[in-house]
């Protein structure tokens, strides 16, 4: 099995994903903690919806807190599946194709969740480096019976300084529940990497605002 996505060598986004994750730990500076070198070493995932990932611990203070998963996505690729909703019984607004990887899942147990930018590839230049901290996602929801976007992960705004950046997936606004259920789509022609991190009910009722210090955003409606 070869580990490239794209003809693109998924070992270029080791270093930018060491440097990004690192980058998460000093802002959250309340102990968070990732396994930076197992984070990075990416593996194809064919059998998956999107193309690549790792999946290690995240701790705090050295507690296991939940596990880190850092997603290689290409253009058209999802984190849903039918899990949850069957075709027959919901619709897919037509900027989305009719596929299973756009089916959002429930998050039962998750009280909630972050998305964190790390780094994205341009596909039609094989000798491009990956611009760190660059990378926007759909997330979809559901609308009644139709899967629809519901916001925007990552970096929205056109600028040449990209920072870090966390957005909830899974959260609270208002004190209403949004995200859930909810499946994360690629619409960018291009090869983008990113991080997810779940916080369970249970892990937070023992640390309450775990996040918070990563100054999660919103998604972008």
């Amino acid at each position: 099995m070869t580990n490239k996505v794209e003809g693109i060598p998924l070992s270029r986004f080791e270093e930018p994903t060491q440097v990004a994750l690192l980058r998460y730990q000093e802002i959250a500076n309340n102990g968070l903690e990732f396994d930076i070198n197992g984070a990075c070493m990416l593996n194809a995932t064919p059998e998956k919806p999107n193309s690549a990932r790792s999946e290690t611990p995240a701790t705090l203070r050295g507690e296991n807190i939940g596990r880190l998963f850092v997603i290689a996505f290409k253009y058209g690729d999802g984190t849903g599946n039918n899990g949850d909703y069957q075709f027959g019984k919901i619709h897919v607004a037509s900027a989305y194709p009719r596929a299973n990887l756009v089916i959002p899942r429930r998050k039962t147990g998750v009280y909630e969740e972050v998305h964190l930018a790390i780094a994205s590839h341009e596909v039609n230049s094989p000798h491009a480096e990956p611009e760190l901290f660059k990378g926007t996602f759909d997330l979809l929801g559901m609308k009644k019976s139709m899967i629809q976007k519901i916001g925007e992960l990552g970096q929205i705004l056109d600028t040449d300084v990209l920072e870090p950046v966390a957005t909830y997936t899974v959260g609270f606004r208002n004190l209403r529940r949004f995200g859930d259920p909810h499946a994360v789509f690629s619409s960018k022609p291009e090869l983008q990497v990113c991080a997810f991190l779940a916080i369970s009910e249970e892990i937070n009722r023992k640390y309450p605002h775990i996040l918070d210090n990563l100054n999660p955003r919103h998604p972008i409606i």
